[in-house]
Order: C-alpha cells, then structure tokens, then sequence
C-alpha cells in the first residue's frame, strides 16, 4: 500500500478532515487546500468504502478499489493488468470536471462496451451514464 490518494470536495471543508479506506483509518492525511487532502492508502486497507469525514462531523463515502495485481513490463517498471481510473475530478459550476482513464496494458484497447455511470450530488438512483463506444 502506500499509494497517493487525492481527496477533494466540491462543497464543504475539508480542514481537519479524518479518511479511512473500508474502515481502516488512513494515518497520513496532509491538507493541501481547505477543499484538497492528500492521503496515503493504509496497510490492511481493502476494496470497499472510502470514507471522508470533516471537522464538523459529516461523512461521505466513496467506492474505492484497491488494485493488488501487478505484474512487470520489459523496462522494469510496474503496470496494472488492465483499464483503471486514475484520476477523478470534480470542479464547481462552470469549471473544468474530468476522469482519467489510464490504459498499461501495452496495447490499444476498443472502448466498445466501456461506459462511465454519474451520479448527480449524491443521488444513487439515477444515473448520467457516458458510452465509450467512440474513445480509444
């Protein structure tokens, strides 16, 4: 583990705030901004909830998946065995939002039956869903 986890938030301070990744506490969190926390992932941490909870005591969670698979390339280095999200931002109104899609596989990859599900201001019903089909 280890790894370098950006958190950020939209609304809301995260001055103070407190994360743990499937109810194992993170003990490094450095504030970068009052709406950016940069944390480590915890030993013993597992797929499952990330969970992120400010100084006034509310808490929002997260899916996050831990990657445990990796394998080596020809120039020594590691890559991921697949297509994962490296990467998520969520900007306010008329800002810039993107996700980063980090292909190490070594080769092209069709983004045919790919697609990206939305979730508008923590509605968990209805979907914008972003078919991949013409991304490569």
């Amino acid at each position: 583990m280890g790894t370098e986890v950006i958190v950020m938030a939209a609304a809301n301070n995260l001055t103070g705030a407190t994360v743990s990744f499937n109810e194992v506490a993170a003990t490094s969190v450095t504030q970068i901004s009052a709406t950016q926390i940069k944390v480590l992932v915890p030993l013993g941490a597992t797929s499952g909830n990330l969970a992120t909870t400010n100084a006034q005591g509310c808490t929002v969670t997260n899916t996050f998946t831990v990657i445990n698979s990796v394998s080596s390339t020809c120039q020594g280095g590691n890559v991921a065995p697949d297509l994962f999200i490296s990467e998520v931002t969520d900007a306010t109104t008329g800002g810039l939002s993107y996700i980063e899609i980090y292909n190490a596989t070594g080769s092209a990859i069709n983004m045919n039956g790919y697609s990206i599900k939305t979730y508008f201001n923590g509605d968990t019903l209805t979907p914008n869903t972003l078919a991949l089909s013409n991304f490569f």
